[in-house]
């Protein structure tokens, strides 16, 4: 299953603006709200749990009912991972991995949460899931990328809440990562070097240049905007840079660029909108640190630094919460982030 690998990274959302000479660090802290952006970080990590950071405080609590390695319900090879409703009303798909472990007959699960994290309904599958399942923005389907039998070996089902095969996208191979609902319960998704709109064999554009393709697409919440990351096909997915193109295909830019010091290939990836649409949230994987931005959405070009002004602004959380073991030292605010083989959603 190819997903979001560890990716330390720099989140900082913070506007310094000091009225007096108190240059201190809870002096900053208190200073550091920005409220045009605001919301909660949805991190539906395989390892540890999941977490939301609410970017308004910096701090992190776990997605409920999340505490996957204290689960007796499932077997020890049972691997947990989480997607949230886009923009929505809080709840959440949960997909399970190995959830039954049978000689010849494993299944894996796919298990509905309401927004305190109790279980609504639930049913398994058959078919190797490959990817975290995500619902559809009114809630009634989930898609999935599972493992084919034949040619392409990775393809999309799209299921209803009862388990019933309702669509399989089994023409060209499609990424783990690569598909993302739009707001009319329509599907995005990416193959080879095309972006496609489930309603059409015709893709909204493809890309000529050798080597160079897309992934991970995102769907804007008015419905009209795909951003997305374009570069080269690597082990840890695409590595390039953001861009965006309207859903029909028109209006191709480019959000994001390399730091211009910067000798190697940028690595801006798991982008993803702010609830207003205002804003997107990227991943810089460059460094082996990494740092993540929120980025204005309808800028060009933005450099991501720390090193000079920028559109570009990054933002600070307590990190260390989402430790598995704690020292006894105080958890500091700083300007690390992780997600750990997750999905990222921003939500309200």
């Amino acid at each position: 299953m190819e997903t979001i690998q560890w990716i330390p990274l720099f989140l900082s959302l913070v506007l310094f603006s000091c009225t007096d000479n108190d240059n201190s660090p809870d002096k900053e802290i208190e200073q550091a709200l920005n409220p045009k952006v605001e919301g909660k970080i949805f991190i539906g990590n395989k390892v540890n749990g999941g977490w939301i950071l609410d970017l308004d405080t910096g701090h992190y609590s776990k997605i409920p009912n999340t505490d996957w390695d204290e689960n007796p319900n499932y077997p020890g090879l049972a691997s947990f991972s989480a997607a949230a409703l886009y923009y929505g009303n809080g709840e959440f798909v949960e997909t399970i991995e190995n959830c039954v472990v049978e000689f010849g007959n494993d299944k894996d699960c796919i298990v509905f949460h309401n927004n305190d994290g109790n279980i609504n309904g639930s049913f398994q599958i058959s078919d190797i899931a490959l990817s975290t399942a995500r619902l559809s923005p009114d809630g009634t389907s989930v898609a999935i990328t599972v493992e084919n039998e034949g040619n392409p070996f990775k393809i999309l089902h799209v299921y209803n809440r009862s388990g019933e095969l309702m669509r399989v996208f089994d023409k060209r191979k499609i990424n783990s990562d690569d598909f993302s609902w739009t707001t009319s319960n329509q599907i995005v998704y990416i193959s080879g070097q095309s972006i496609y709109v489930s309603n059409s064999d015709v893709p909204i554009i493809t890309f000529r240049d050798e080597g160079i393709i897309p992934g991970e697409p995102s769907i804007s919440p008015d419905g009209t905007q795909v951003v997305f990351t374009l570069g080269e096909d690597t082990s840890q997915g695409v590595e390039g840079t953001i861009w965006l193109i309207n859903i029909d295909g028109t209006g191709l830019r480019q959000l994001t660029t390399k730091e211009m010091d910067l000798p190697v290939t940028p690595s801006h990836k798991s982008a993803i909108w702010s609830p207003d649409g205002q804003w997107v949230f990227v991943v810089d994987g460059t460094s082996i640190e990494g740092n993540a931005y929120v980025v204005p959405a309808d800028a060009q070009k933005v450099e991501l630094t720390q090193k000079r002004n920028t559109l570009a602004v990054p933002v600070l959380s307590y990190f260390r919460e989402t430790f598995e073991f704690q020292d006894n030292d105080p958890i500091s605010l700083s300007s690390q982030f992780g997600v750990n083989y997750g999905e990222i959603y921003w939500l309200p």
